[in-house]
C-alpha cells in the first residue's frame, strides 16, 4: 500500500501541475488540444472532458496538457509567459492547501510557502557550489533520483511513519514547482526565457531546436537515472 501510495502522489503532483496550464489556458482564451494521465503507451482508455479528449494510460509516470501551440506563440507575450508559469505556480499553491490541511489551521498555508522558500534557497545555495566547483555536477548526478527512486525512498517514508502522504506530497511538489522555474530548454522557466528571446528578435526555429535538443538530453538523462534507480533496488 505504501508503494501505491507514493505512486498516486506523484501522480497528484504532475496531475496538479498540468491542471495550472490547463486553467489558465482556459482564463486567457488559449486554444487547448486534448488531456493526458499516462505516458502515451500501452493500453488507454479515451474519455471526453467537456470538450477535450482526455486519455488515461495506466503507465501513470506523467501528466500532459496539449496546447495549440500556433495559437499560444499568437498570444501576447504576458500571456504566454503565465501559462508558463501557471504549472509550477499549482505546485506551491498546493504546497500550501496541503499545508493548512495538515496543520487544520490557516497558519498551514503560510507554512507551506515557507517550505517552498525555504527549498528554493538551498537550491540557489547548491547551484553557488555547483558553479564553484564545491560540489562537482558528477556529485550531484549521483544523489539525483527518478520516479522508481522517489517510489522507493517515499515508500519507506511512509511506511515508516516518518511522514504521512500529504507531506510527500508537499516535498515532491515544491520540487517539481521550483525544477520546471529553471531556465532550461524544455521547461517552464526555459520556455518563459526562450519567449522573451524571441520577442527580441532570437528566431523562433533556433528556440525551437534548442527546446528539442534539451529535451532529448533530458529524456537521456531521466532514463539513466531510472536505470540507475532499477539496479539499486536489486
Amino acid at each position: 500500500m505504501a508503494v501505491l501510495g507514493t505512486i498516486l502522489v506523484l501522480l497528484a503532483v504532475m496531475v496538479v501541475h498540468e491542471a495550472g496550464h490547463f486553467v489558465l489556458c482556459l482564463s486567457l482564451g488559449i486554444p487547448v488540444k486534448s488531456l493526458h494521465i499516462g505516458l502515451p503507451i500501452g493500453p488507454q482508455l479515451r474519455l471526453r472532458l467537456g470538450k477535450y479528449p482526455f486519455t488515461i494510460s495506466l503507465a501513470l509516470f506523467g501528466a500532459a496538457v496539449m496546447i495549440d501551440d500556433e495559437a499560444l506563440w499568437r498570444a501576447p507575450l504576458w500571456k504566454r509567459i503565465l501559462v508558463f508559469l501557471a504549472g509550477p505556480g499549482a505546485n506551491f499553491l498546493s504546497v500550501a492547501v496541503a499545508g493548512a490541511i495538515v496543520s487544520r489551521s490557516p497558519a498551514g498555508f503560510v507554512g507551506g510557502l515557507a517550505l517552498v522558500g525555504f527549498t528554493a534557497a538551498l537550491l540557489i545555495k547548491l547551484a553557488f557550489a555547483v558553479a564553484g566547483g564545491t560540489v562537482s555536477f558528477a556529485q550531484l548526478a549521483s544523489q539525483t533520483v527518478g520516479p522508481v527512486g522517489i517510489v522507493a525512498l517515499g515508500s519507506k517514508m511512509v511506511s515508516s511513519g516518518a511522514a504521512d502522504l500529504f507531506g510527500l506530497f508537499t516535498l515532491v511538489s515544491t520540487w517539481l514547482g521550483l525544477f520546471n522555474l529553471l531556465p532550461i530548454p524544455g521547461l517552464d522557466g526555459g520556455q518563459v526565457a526562450a519567449n522573451i528571446l524571441v520577442s527580441l528578435g532570437l528566431p523562433r526555429r533556433w528556440a525551437m531546436i534548442a527546446t528539442y535538443i534539451s529535451l532529448g538530453f533530458l529524456l537521456v538523462f531521466m532514463f539513466v537515472i531510472t536505470a540507475r534507480d532499477v539496479t539499486r533496488l536489486f
